[in-house]
């Protein structure tokens, strides 16, 4: 299933390997499969404007060579650098959850609501490949129910313990 979320998003590819942590936007990202962690879930982050999922697999690719004719004989040295098989593209398999139609709270007076807690089901099986520059935020899980859950992405992340 990772690979066809992989072609979906890339299309043929080449030189695949996967791995199990990153480090995406000034924070360790794992997935998971990693398991030396128990003590928190880094692998709920937010990607592209506002969608979440967990994070099955990250991935280390190559695309398929356009000129394989010539990348695949003994004139390899002229396939020229720019070509995209010898550019390595990094993508993260997210396992999607869906955002919920609940509200938290409204205030009538002041229109406030909370924006950073979101009301969203459990990972839908559905596997989406994403450039791992697109992973902006990692977020705390917050399962509640067997259909609902929160994540919440961190809005001070300068203070320390």
């Amino acid at each position: 299933m990772e690979q066809h979320a992989i072609i979906l998003k890339i299309g043929p590819y080449q030189k695949l390997s996967f791995f199990k942590r990153a480090y995406v936007n000034n924070s360790i990202v794992h997935s998971k499969n990693y398991r030396c962690v128990v003590k928190r879930n880094n692998t709920v982050v937010r990607y592209g404007s506002d969608d979440f999922g967990h994070i099955v697999q990250f991935v280390k690719l190559y695309k398929q060579c356009q000129n394989a004719h010539v990348c695949n004989t003994q004139n390899a040295h002229v396939c020229n650098t720019n070509c995209a098989c010898k550019t390595p593209i990094y993508l993260a398999v997210i396992d999607t959850v869906s955002k919920l139609p609940l509200q938290l709270s409204t205030d009538r007076v002041s229109k406030a609501h909370v924006s950073n807690v979101v009301p969203v089901s459990h990972p839908s099986g559905i596997l989406q490949a994403i450039h791992v520059e697109d992973i902006n935020a990692v977020c705390v899980w917050m399962p509640v129910s067997n259909e609902l859950c929160f994540v919440a992405v961190n809005v001070n992340k300068i203070e320390k313990e």
